[in-house]
């Protein structure tokens, strides 16, 4: 293993739970005091990403959160840029963004508004997804490929679980509809995300089993790992500071 500084190596209290965030960096900030970068900061500085020594071989779980962790961008946006156009895209969005003012103004305490960014979504799906063709999308998703880049400490951390022989599941607010394609390359053995629901060949633009982000990926997750587990070990991999819910239900914790 390479001989990191020592300040690499940290004991830190998270989410009330003592937590080994090993080969992770804590960098003052002005605004918020604390930024916590793990592999690209490391990949940035020493230009290699430290291998797990001690994860053991047997019944360890490895979930990983795909945008801004395993790409460094946001695959839903640029899936609806291509699926819509951006004339399109920029006239859904106003359109939703209204809605959610007028309704937030009319009565705050509504349940369907009190997560912005999941009305949002949603609003987006409905309006430039419904009622498309399955196979219409395809030349986005390849689309979709081209664009997104790896984040290439997070990618060789995915190969290095997998040369351990560890359940490695990737877990995302990205859409089903294009994620299984993007993730084809990287060893996995489940994929849990958003599902979109398809009727009669077509999209309906509902979210079948909810958005599947921050405190309801974390349900997602946890229920995945009841149904699979248990394991004797778990590694969570995700961006601050949407993971963290989804980060609190495994054991050692990486934040990107």
């Amino acid at each position: 293993m390479p001989n990191y500084p020592q300040k690499l190596v940290l004991q830190c209290n998270f989410l009330s739970v003592p937590v080994d965030f090993s080969f992770l960096m804590v960098k003052k900030d002005q605004r918020e005091r604390r930024e916590i970068f793990a592999f690209a900061t490391l990949r940035k500085k020493f230009h290699s990403v430290p291998t797990f020594l001690h994860m053991q071989n047997q019944s360890t779980l490895a979930v990983f959160d795909y945008d801004h962790t395993l790409i460094t961008g946001d695959a839903l946006w640029s899936f609806l840029f291509y699926v819509a156009g951006g004339v399109n895209l920029a006239w859904a969005v106003a359109v939703t963004m209204a809605q959610w003012i007028w309704r937030y103004t009319v009565n705050k305490h509504d349940p369907e508004i009190s997560d912005m960014r999941t009305f949002v979504k949603a609003g987006l799906l409905r309006r430039l997804l419904a009622g498309k063709i399955v196979t219409e999308i395809a030349p986005a998703v390849e689309k979709l490929r081209a664009w997104q880049q790896w984040n290439e400490p997070m990618r060789q951390a995915v190969l290095d679980h997998a040369a351990q022989g560890h359940h490695i599941v990737i877990a995302s607010g990205s859409l089903d509809v294009y994620l299984h394609t993007l993730a084809k390359d990287l060893p996995h053995e489940a994929i849990i995300c958003t599902e979109i629901g398809i009727v009669d060949g077509r999209f309906t633009g509902e979210m079948m089993s909810g958005n599947c982000v921050r405190q309801r990926k974390a349900e997602l997750v946890r229920d995945y790992i009841t149904a699979h587990g248990p394991f004797a070990d778990s590694w969570g991999y995700g961006n601050f500071p949407h993971d963290v819910p989804m980060l609190g239900v495994v054991r050692k914790r990486v934040l990107v």
